[in-house]
């Protein structure tokens, strides 16, 4: 599903054993163990991103233990509470300035 929404609005999907071609301007994402999806964009008005409250979504294995077995399932997991932020490059560390 993560798949088909991130090629429906652009995204390329490159091989990550495979030497990759990027063009700036383009969207690209690979997926590892069918449980990591990579999304990426080269170029772009990042400045617009930053500073922004960032939450988390994926999926988790899970460890159980019950009468000396050990277990393992996978969940899916969103933590809706923001936990992350990527701050602005201070303006004075920015060589373009």
């Amino acid at each position: 599903e993560a798949k088909k929404r991130l090629q429906k609005v652009g995204y390329e999907h490159v091989i990550e054993r495979e030497d990759w071609k990027l063009e700036a301007g383009k969207r690209y994402f690979f997926t590892r163990n069918h449980s990591t999806i990579v999304a990426f964009a080269i170029g772009g008005l990042w400045h617009t991103w930053f500073d922004r409250d960032l939450t988390v979504a994926g999926r988790v294995m899970i460890r159980e233990e019950k009468g000396g077995s050990v277990s393992y399932s996978h969940r899916l997991v969103r933590i809706e509470e923001p936990i992350m932020r990527v701050p602005t490059l201070a303006i004075h560390l920015d060589s373009t300035l």
